[in-house]
């Protein structure tokens, strides 16, 4: 489309789990300027789905604002994976090892699950729901070989956990950040840990560090 103006367009999304009752707000820069709303504010957005943000630094597109935010789609319905067995349940941690793979994704346990105190790797990086449905997950043994670390090492913004409980041996040494997640950037809910987690300073039962 031609313009006699200099426009960025950028498309994202934006869940109901990164909402978690709370606005997304946020501004815009060209790296010398930030662009807000006429009165100053942040731009904000309660409503969950799928966005497009147009932007210009020269132009006005009404009312003395340089920029458009639509809303093009809902929220994609998450892919459910369900998780009944020990060996679904080490796949699923194993799988975490790429990044993007929880993401958009809701796991959900169908079944009371025994590890038989072996020892197994963390979920390197979650992103998803795993939704526990008040069902348990015992005898897990986790030897950290990392500064971060639990059954999940890092769960970002996106990531939820609810309605679970583990029975853990989490040996971290002196590492710094242990618990059920190493970090917790996302949400943590209904969910107990019973058992032993070693660590250094910054050691929790739900989280190292949130």
């Amino acid at each position: 489309e031609n313009r006699d103006f200099e426009e960025y367009t950028l498309k994202f999304e934006v869940s109901s789990a990164y909402l978690n009752d709370k606005d997304f707000e946020f501004y815009i820069t060209d790296g010398e300027k930030l662009y807000r709303t006429p009165a100053g504010r942040n731009i904000k957005i309660t409503r969950p789905g799928v966005y497009e943000l147009k932007f210009s630094p020269s132009h006005n597109y009404g009312n003395t604002y340089s920029y458009t935010l639509t809303l093009t789609g809902e929220e994609p319905e998450p892919e459910v994976i369900r998780i009944g067995t020990s060996e679904e349940f080490e796949a699923f941690l194993q799988n975490c090892s790429d990044s993007d793979y929880s993401l958009n994704k809701e796991f959900v346990l169908t079944a009371d699950i025994d590890l038989k105190d072996k020892e197994i790797s963390p979920a390197p990086v979650f992103s998803g729901i795993f939704d526990g449905c008040f069902h348990s997950i015992k005898g897990i043994k986790i030897i950290l070989k990392s500064d971060t670390g639990g059954l999940f090492n890092c769960i970002l913004a996106k990531g939820e956990i609810l309605r679970l409980t583990v029975n853990a041996d989490i040996d971290g040494k002196n590492y710094s950040e242990v618990g059920l997640a190493g970090i917790n950037k996302g949400r943590i809910s209904d969910t107990n840990v019973y058992g032993t987690i070693k660590g250094g300073t910054y050691t929790g039962a739900l989280a190292g560090r949130n």
